[in-house]
C-alpha cells in the first residue's frame, strides 16, 4: 500500500520520486533517504514527500525538515 500511495501522490504533485522507509529498508539506505529529504533545510528545493512505515520510523529517525506529518497506520 505504501508504494501504491507513493505512486499516486507522485503523479498528482508531479514529483520526481517519493522514497519509502519501511521494515524492508536496510539501515544504511534509510540514512541515505533521510539525508536526501533533509537537504531542504539547507536549500529550499520545493515540495517533497517521504513515506515512513510506523514501525520503521520509530527507530531513531529525526526529520527536522518535515513541516507536515500525516499518520496513516494500517492497524
Amino acid at each position: 500500500m505504501q508504494f501504491r500511495f507513493a505512486e499516486i501522490v507522485r503523479h498528482m504533485f508531479g514529483l520526481e520520486r517519493i522514497d519509502v522507509i519501511n521494515g524492508d529498508t536496510p539501515i544504511p539506505r534509510r540514512q541515505e533517504i533521510v539525508n536526501r529529504f533533509q537537504k531542504h533545510l539547507k536549500s529550499d528545493a520545493g515540495f517533497d514527500m517521504l513515506i515512513l512505515g510506523p514501525k520503521a520510523a520509530g527507530t531513531g529517525l529525526t526529520l527536522t525538515a518535515a513541516t507536515h506529518v500525516i499518520h496513516l497506520p494500517r492497524w
